[in-house]
């Protein structure tokens, strides 16, 4: 009975669903009363004297939005915005307005209590902040949708640095139409969840059955790993010139693609001894990883699935130097000698080996990793491919493993402007693996917006 005298203001323009929510409340004992338009809601605002309001956004005369604005005006009573897929843009500009919270239609009972029951609680705690850990989830592109098919997850959009609201239920129909308005307006990425996001890429085993398979994976130990990785990321692979916002938002993939390897204990540790082999190795794999999603957004590969593969390849495209000796893997390959070169380049078949390890290791990605060294004129290792026979994502992957060379803190190598770096990559690569399929996607990161280069 802690609900009894909470009172509760629902606002809907449609009966059915304020007679819907209104049953729920009042058998949960709280104290409802009901408006079917924004007008209404202003009035009964000061007659009934609400503890919090939970209002449709799409209403004729009055929006949510508008009577939100309106309420702010008058009180500091919270505000509930219940929204969907098709009042997407409207959810940004109520977050941004102070809404207390979203609940997606069709609402399931649950969502609705929890809401409510933040949202008083938030009341009597002012300074309550509710904890999202940003790395929980992973962006799709909104290009994924365009089918207009059935979906198979909950979907969320992300509003601020670390709110994330539900917009699409599983098993909602997807308007193509609106996808694509949404696209032009701007709309680039909606989020699912990491357990979905496996499930999505078509991954074969199942997280909670990986986390299992390691109870040995301590959340101390992944979460300490995830703020060294974060850390390096801004300390080491920032390059002056960079377009900031494609390097964040390339950094929004990597730490989530990292965040759901660490819950693999087979693939943590490989990462933990890539870390310490060297200082400079697993920096340097996370640069590769940043570079190449970006070098694919300019592409215009924006697919889920390729980000995934390209950020996991980066990361482990060196793995199979983890046990070479240490003073090999510093020294630049131009000053190896014979015998070292050829340890040198066993390191995509070693790799091969050491992500059979990996559970959560795709085959698709260990694929990508063992082409990295080719070389499109057949002069690359393991197999002096050609280039119809060379992974394209690995192709890509060489180029921005190259171009880290250069612009990176690496034993041996000076940091070069990235100017520098790309004259001298035309130079050196032309027609190998730098052909105009990647060039002009490289530069364009490196190219303000108003066409000067950097």
């Amino acid at each position: 009975m802690e609900n009894k005298g909470k009172r509760i203001l629902v606002v809907d323009d449609s009966p059915t669903q304020l007679e819907e929510i209104k049953l729920r409340l009042e058998d949960h004992h709280y104290e409802v009363a009901i408006a079917n338009s924004g007008a209404a809601a202003l009035k009964l605002l000061e007659q009934f004297k609400p503890d919090l309001v939970v209002s449709d956004i799409v209403m004729e005369q009055m929006t949510g939005v508008q009577l939100l604005e309106q309420i702010q005006k008058k009180s500091s009573v919270p505000v509930i915005l219940m929204t969907g897929f098709a009042s997407l843009m409207e959810t940004q500009k109520a977050h941004d307005l102070g809404a207390a919270d979203f609940l997606v239609k069709p609402i399931a009972p649950a969502d609705l209590y929890s809401a409510i029951d933040k949202g008083l609680r938030r009341i009597a705690q002012p300074d309550l902040v509710e904890e999202v850990d940003p790395s929980s989830y992973c962006r799709v592109s909104i290009e994924d949708f365009i089918s207009g098919s059935k979906i198979e997850y909950d979907i969320f959009i992300r509003l601020g640095a670390v709110k994330y609201v539900k917009i699409l239920h599983k098993g909602s129909i997807v308007d193509a139409d609106r996808i694509r308005i949404y696209k032009g307006k701007g709309v680039h990425y909606l989020f699912l969840t990491i357990e979905d996001f496996r499930k999505y890429l078509g991954l074969t085993l199942q997280l909670a059955e990986v986390v299992k398979s390691n109870p040995g994976i301590d959340k101390p130990r992944k979460l300490q790993f995830m703020k060294n990785t974060s850390d390096l990321i801004l300390d080491h692979s920032f390059v002056n010139g960079v377009n900031e916002e494609s390097f964040h938002q390339a950094k929004a993939v990597v730490d989530a693609t990292v965040s759901m390897l660490t819950n693999d204990g087979e693939a943590l540790h490989l990462l933990e001894s890539l870390n310490s082999n060297t200082d400079f190795q697993y920096a340097h794999s996370l640069g590769v990883s940043l570079y190449a999603t970006m070098i694919a957004e300019k592409m215009g590969w924006r697919s889920s699935a390729i980000n995934y593969k390209l950020t996991m390849a980066g990361l482990f495209h060196d793995i199979g130097k983890k046990d070479m000796p240490r003073e090999l893997v510093a020294k630049p390959r131009s000053q190896l000698n014979p015998q070292e070169l050829a340890i040198y380049q066993m390191h995509p078949s070693n790799a091969m080996e050491a992500l059979g390890q990996v559970q959560s290791a795709h085959e698709e990605v260990v694929k990508i990793i063992y082409h990295h060294h080719e070389n499109c004129l057949g002069k690359g290792f393991p197999q002096g491919l050609t280039k119809e026979f060379i992974h394209p994502l690995a192709r890509l992957i060489a180029v921005a493993d190259e171009f880290c060379n250069l612009v990176l803190v690496t034993p041996g190598s000076a940091k070069m402007e990235p100017r520098k770096a790309l004259q001298l990559m035309e130079e050196m690569f032309k027609g190998g693996i730098l052909d105009n399929t990647y060039r002009m996607p490289l530069r364009s990161i490196f190219i303000q917006e108003d066409g000067a280069s950097r």
